[in-house]
């Protein structure tokens, strides 16, 4: 090196400069071990520009260079590691009592720790590092990993050491290609999920911290169709989530990679038909989760409902759904949309469940009564309220009248013309199913209250049409009519639709719904004459109003009487007077 060399580094290269030459010249573990401290301590901070420069001296070869010195076969062919470089080792006489103090664990457990530090740097130099280095340092990091998890609940420099590459491997794996570089590599995904086999012994065993960073990582592999054919991998992650040991990052990765897992939608029925007993059951209890407090149960509610809803949309899968432990799963989304957490995707899902098949929403309506109401207040109240509008529409028919009744008249209390819409339509589907249906609906005054409002609704013409349609039905049987009459505001709504029809107007055009309003209401007027007082009544509703005279101005005709009053007597006062004068004259 040349004095203008190194008149041109700077304090921190000289520093820099020394620990390589350390770590490179050592003839001893324990003197590279000493240099690889040395190296922490410079680079345990968190400067990305720092750490550029860091892997600009090309720091991240030679530490790669130590591992695969300290994973090499011992010359006896026993698969020990050797303890030193290519140097002799020392005599026993002349101190090698050092080298046996430092262990090749905590040779590569530090040598990791380092390694891990210098990557904590900016995406660009990160991406570099990866080109450079990575096929040569994954199957490295892979090695490591095998060979720590047997004993990594014993040696701490071994655990040490596995955490340390799953974190460089979680580096490498944020980069645009790192997932598909290292996926090439046939032990990859394998190592990844022997990770997951290990069990934790409590919620505070760090052994979590490793499992919820591998869940992480293989979150973000963007071959989801390739994972799910892992054999075994999604047993693991489900055994992971479901351990009772198993801490709440744990469960909050487990959730957030079966949602991502499910974002593929051939995923979506096949990991439903290999393993949906604890996929469901882990999903089901994540939901019913009471410590809606601790933001990482939270997250991890919001990211199961989400998994749910995507299951929910396979038909294939709505029977499993519906049934699962007596309907636990329904109820767990019924839940997390009373709760308001993630209530949209659960309500969605909810819309999409029962949307299938004729037993799932018996099953539903029977053993979930309160679905009705929780998907009656999304439709009032979700942004998604037209689906949710569809799926009360396909519940209604096959609930009990009581429960019928209340959902239609909570579908009708916001003027909210998708709920109107169904509740009005179901009232008129159901009144088709038998007369005695017809006139169990004919009978219920909030029905034919529904139905009334909805027929003086001009501005929604489809509306008009339906609720005049089932008011025409309804006066069909002769023991509702008077029943129906009951109601004050019939008459004069089925009146106002006659008279609104717009004549003239085309068939192409919403015209023809008004038509067809007027022909129902003239039918059910028709209907609803029953005795002379009815009568009168249609017939004066349906009278025209009489033109009405403009009245006179009061006070000006009060004026004018008055005017003409004080003439008259003015007149009688004047006739008097002219006699009394013409009298005195005779006298005289």
């Amino acid at each position: 090196m040349t004095t203008a060399d190194y008149s041109s580094k700077s304090v921190a290269d000289w520093g820099l400069e020394l620990i390589l030459r350390w770590i490179k010249d050592a003839g001893t573990r324990c003197d590279r071990v000493s240099g690889l401290d040395a190296a922490i301590e410079a680079f345990d901070h968190n400067d990305e520009a720092e750490h550029d420069r860091e892997l600009r001296t090309g720091i991240a070869e030679l530490l790669s260079g130590v591992i695969v010195l300290a994973l090499s076969p011992d010359d006896d062919g026993d698969g020990t590691f050797i303890s030193t470089t290519a140097a002799p080792p020392l005599d026993d006489t002349a101190g090698g009592d050092a080298e046996d103090d430092t262990t090749v664990e905590e040779e590569i457990a530090k040598t990791l720790s380092a390694l891990e530090m210098i990557h904590r740097c900016s995406t660009k130099a990160l991406q570099q590092s990866f080109d450079t280095i990575g096929s040569e340092l994954l199957p490295l990091l892979l090695e490591v990993i095998e060979i720590a998890l047997p004993v990594i609940h014993e040696n701490d420099w071994w655990f040490l050491a596995c955490c340390n590459a799953i974190k460089i491997i979680a580096y490498f794996a944020s980069l645009g290609n790192g997932h598909t570089s290292m996926g090439g590599h046939r032990a990859y995904l394998s190592t990844l999920m022997s990770i997951l086999l290990c069990e934790s012994t409590s919620q505070d065993d760090e052994i979590n911290d490793l499992i919820s960073e591998v869940l992480n990582i293989l979150s973000t592999y963007p071959r989801k169709r390739k994972l799910s054919r892992v054999y075994g991998l999604c047993v693991a992650v489900y055994s992971a989530a479901l351990n009772e040991n198993s801490s709440d990052e744990v469960r909050e990765s487990a959730a957030f990679f079966i949602m991502s897992m499910l974002e593929s939608e051939d995923n979506r029925v096949s990991m439903m038909r290999d393993e949906s007993g604890p996929l469901l059951e882990f999903l089901t209890k994540s939901m019913m989760d009471t410590r809606i407090n601790n933001e990482q149960v939270n997250w991890t509610r919001c990211s199961a409902a989400k998994a749910a809803h995507m299951l929910c949309i396979p038909e294939a899968n709505a029977a499993t759904l519906s049934s699962y432990d007596d309907g636990a799963f329904v109820e767990a989304l019924v839940k997390m949309v009373l709760d308001g957490s993630e209530s949209f995707s659960a309500a969605c899902g909810l819309c999409y469940l029962v949307g299938y098949t004729d037993s799932t929403r018996d099953d539903l309506t029977q053993t979930r009564p309160a679905l009705l109401d929780v998907l009656a207040k999304t439709a009032l109240t979700n942004p998604n309220a037209t689906m949710a509008a569809e799926a009360v529409f396909k519940l209604l028919p096959v609930s009990s009248h009581d429960l019928f009744r209340r959902i239609a008249l909570l579908l009708t209390l916001q003027p909210n013309s998708f709920c109107e819409n169904t509740a009005v339509t179901a009232i008129l589907e159901r009144i088709g199913y038998s007369p005695e249906m017809r006139m169990t609906l004919a009978d219920d005054e909030c029905i034919v209250m529904i139905l009334v409002k909805a027929a003086r609704n001009a501005t929604q013409p489809n509306l008009q049409s339906q609720a005049t349609k089932a008011l025409h039905l309804l006066s069909i049987d002769s023991a509702s009519r008077e029943k129906l009459l009951e109601d004050p505001d019939i008459v004069l709504s089925l009146a106002l639709v006659v008279k609104g029809t717009k004549l003239g107007t085309s068939s192409k055009s919403s015209g023809y719904m008004f038509h067809e309003a007027s022909a129902d209401a003239t039918c059910a007027l028709c209907n609803l004459v029953i005795d002379d007082e009815s009568n009168d009544e249609v017939y004066t509703a349906l009278e025209p109003p009489k033109k009405v005279l403009p009245r006179k101005n009061k006070g000006l005709w009060i004026c004018r009487c008055r005017r003409k009053a004080c003439r008259q007597v003015e007149n009688v006062f004047f006739s008097l007077c002219s006699d009394a004068t013409s009298a005195n004259k005779v006298k005289k």
